[in-house]
């Protein structure tokens, strides 16, 4: 069993106990479920879809006072792929204490893995998107990929706890498209099921060079709290101006730095460029009014930060290989 528990102001308010969501479903058949944790000043909601080999979870949380979510686990050992949709935590897994914010993520190895504790501010909103994949998939990983994942497995059986990457990774455009196709998956109907596991696949696939490289950066910058501060200041001005983002020279003044400094240190920490991370953001954005508005196709063009509808269209295109109106009506149809 899973035991969660709600904390506000070191004041208990909320328990509630489910099946441990690492245990994964015991039939051949796919699992769906959503529970809650509601209160007037605390929202929670959790879904998840899980089959015999892996779990897939949406957690989407709402709070008005400083609180802390306790997960309580039975002991149980897994891979884990998360990232943070929207949002700050600060989260302590067996001792080890490790900030989250916005587009963080990392995968995670445990074994007999047992707590965790979330910490989250007052006024926020927050959602993590992860999955999970059962000791029987992870072995089967280890068995065909010995030279890849056992000495990332035997490291965890020695140490229980295991971050594929030293520091959380921001997530790519790469990667935000594959956590975009899964959490929409089950528009695949029978299928989806055999399109999540290729998808889970291409993650792990993808995220592992880029733990390696990102381990084996370099330890000034890594260890420079001050760049990372003014790196994370400048993805934050990004998020609120990127419909009329400060030139790169006017950016690096903002934060404290200079142009060629914020270059290198931004796409050290977050993995790409500011160009680049503007322009996933921008899409990521039209996705979502895509699929959850009936504006058109120039409507979300200048919503996005784009004058024209055909620049708009066409930087559309580079990145998901049809257009907006294709996909709204691709995704729809399913």
């Amino acid at each position: 069993m899973i035991q969660y528990k709600l904390e506000i102001n070191n004041i208990v308010v909320n328990q509630c106990n489910i099946d441990d969501a690492t245990h994964f479903s015991a039939s051949k058949k796919a699992e769906e479920r959503t529970w809650f944790i509601q209160r007037p000043d605390f929202c929670g909601q959790f879904y998840e879809y899980r089959n015999h080999f892996f779990d897939i979870m949406n957690h989407k949380i709402q709070y008005d006072y400083d609180c802390c979510l306790e997960t309580i686990h039975s002991g149980t050992s897994f891979l884990a792929f998360e990232t943070i949709l929207k949002g700050n935590v600060k989260r302590i897994r067996n001792g080890q204490t490790k900030e989250w914010s916005k587009g963080d993520s990392n995968i995670i190895l445990a074994s007999d893995y047992n707590n965790e504790y979330n910490f989250f501010r007052k006024g926020a909103e927050f959602e993590m998107f992860s999955f999970v994949v059962s000791p029987i998939f992870l072995l089967d990983l280890v068995n065909k990929y010995p030279d890849i994942f056992e000495p990332y497995y035997l490291k965890m059986k020695q140490e229980n706890l295991l971050f594929m990457s030293e520091n959380n990774i921001q997530l790519t455009s790469t990667l935000q498209k594959i956590v975009h196709e899964i959490m929409r998956s089950k528009l695949m109907g029978n299928y989806s099921d055999i399109y999540i596991e290729s998808k889970i696949l291409e993650c792990i696939t993808l995220f592992l060079p880029l733990s390696v490289k990102n381990n084996n950066k370099d330890d000034n910058i890594k260890h420079s709290l001050a760049i990372r501060d003014k790196m994370y200041h400048a993805k934050n001005i990004l998020d609120t101006e990127f419909l009329s983002p400060p030139t790169l020279h006017n950016l690096a003044l903002k934060v404290g730095t200079n142009e060629c400094t914020l270059k290198s240190a931004f796409k050290y920490f977050f993995n790409q460029t500011v160009f680049s991370y503007i322009y996933d953001l921008r899409m990521s954005l039209a996705i979502k009014y895509l699929l959850e508005t009936n504006k058109t196709i120039s409507e979300i063009a200048n919503l996005v930060g784009y004058e024209y509808q055909s620049h708009f269209c066409t930087a559309f295109k580079r990145k998901y290989s049809i257009s907006p109106l294709e996909y709204r009506n691709q995704i729809k149809n399913c």
